[in-house]
């Protein structure tokens, strides 16, 4: 179908190469390594304009404790305009890498980067045309096709990726 997708583009600013993107997405975020929470009081980063109440009867939002959610929510909402979210090196830190995905394409071209807004809405990914489709569409389509609907590529390990 041609639903909206909850996904978010995000580029690197010139100083960041992709590979060391991908390195600072894959290391433990600065703030579980200097102040762990127990699990009662844990609050899910990837919610999204939910109000969470905590043990301490805190009101919190999600925009407030997601770094990537805050700094969207800074970008003008015109429809006109498209504006991806440029992300350093400490949101980079800071993100979940389970609600990233990244569309490798060939040299001299840049990789795409996509964050998962609502992680409820599970997304899959054909990883040769780099399609995005909703999970239980992409599935189905697997299984009736034996590959991508898209791209027609073959079901194999490497071809399919769901967040």
């Amino acid at each position: 179908s041609f639903d909206v997708l909850p996904l978010v583009e995000f580029i690197l600013p010139s100083d960041i190469s992709d590979e060391d993107a991908l390195n600072l997405l894959e290391q433990v975020p600065n703030s579980q390594l200097e102040n762990p929470t127990s699990s009662s009081t844990k609050i899910n980063q990837s919610t999204t304009n939910r109000l969470v109440i905590t043990e301490q009867g805190n009101t919190t939002r999600a925009e407030d404790k997601d770094p990537f959610l805050k700094k969207m929510s800074k970008y003008s909402s015109n429809p006109d305009e498209y504006r991806p979210v440029v992300v350093d090196r400490a949101l980079l830190k800071a993100m979940d890498p389970s609600l990233v995905f990244v569309c490798k394409w060939p040299f001299p071209l840049r990789w795409k980067w996509y964050r998962i807004i609502v992680p409820e809405q599970p997304v899959g990914r054909c990883r040769h045309c780099n399609k995005f489709f909703h999970n239980d569409e992409f599935e189905l389509a697997l299984l009736e096709q034996s590959g991508c609907p898209f791209c027609r590529n073959k079901k194999d390990s490497d071809t399919i990726e769901f967040l």
